[in-house]
């Protein structure tokens, strides 16, 4: 087993958008926000068999994985598409907010998830599968006097997931097909289904007046609501929180 270990090899490597040596020329405020953020990762790994050890028909000697990212001018991680082809992606509110769904950035950044996505290519089940998360924020105002730079916060206050399943098409019926499978064919939609599984719905202490050390800003209530079950199920969370004592902050 030890003579195995050392013979084991995991090679990593990295793909760049921009050359890596190009801060030695180029000032680094001047390169651009995706600077250093790989957007190709190549895995392999390499597996001897153990001696005098039977072999699983399953087992590979030598392995090779390929990850691609994507991401926008801000350096956000927009794309990732992982070697078994699900995706995972990322939207963002603009820095200027978006209405009530978020607040603009009070450092006017664009940062904050609106909608992160992973899709599920179909395996033994014909269907592809998306899960969703959507993001809502609010503001909160900062301590009076505030040592930042700005006098709000933007908190995340709520977040619902969601299930989408899309049926993919089947093949038209032939007439070597089973009835059984001829009507399973035909209740195929096109259209996708959803489903909310959960939401939760977030609190925080909002006492802008209180001393630095207080509880303003803290986590105050957490709400999971369960709406994928058939009956829909609350679980409520409160915290509670104690001054700092005068002079420790």
């Amino acid at each position: 087993m030890n003579d195995q270990l050392k013979e084991s090899e995991h090679t990593l490597i990295l793909s760049y958008r921009a050359p890596v040596d190009a801060a030695k020329t180029t000032p680094l405020a001047q390169l651009a926000r995706t600077y250093c953020l790989p957007t190709r990762k190549e895995e392999h790994w390499r597996i001897p068999p153990i001696v005098n050890t039977p072999q699983r028909p399953d087992q590979q000697p030598q392995k090779k994985t390929i990850t691609h990212y994507n991401y926008d001018a801000d350096g956000n991680l927009t794309l990732c598409v992982y070697p078994d082809g699900s995706q995972f992606t990322v939207n963002y509110f603009n820095a200027d907010g978006s209405d009530s769904d978020c607040p603009a950035d009070p450092l006017g950044f664009r940062r904050f998830a609106a909608e992160v996505s992973y899709e599920i290519p179909p395996g033994d089940i014909p269907t592809t599968q998306i899960r969703r998360i959507y993001y809502h924020y609010g503001a909160l105002s900062c301590h009076r006097l505030s040592v930042l730079p700005h006098d709000t916060l933007v908190l995340c206050h709520k977040v619902t997931y969601a299930i989408y399943n899309f049926p993919l098409k089947a093949p038209a019926a032939d007439a070597g097909r089973a009835p059984a499978q001829d009507t399973a064919i035909k209740n195929v939609r096109d259209v996708p289904s959803r489903v909310d599984v959960k939401t939760l719905e977030v609190s925080y202490y909002d006492e802008p007046e209180a001393t630095f050390g207080s509880r303003h800003g803290r986590l105050k209530s957490q709400r999971m609501i369960y709406t994928g079950e058939p009956e829909k199920t609350v679980v409520s969370k409160d915290y509670f929180w104690e001054n700092a004592p005068p002079g420790t902050i």
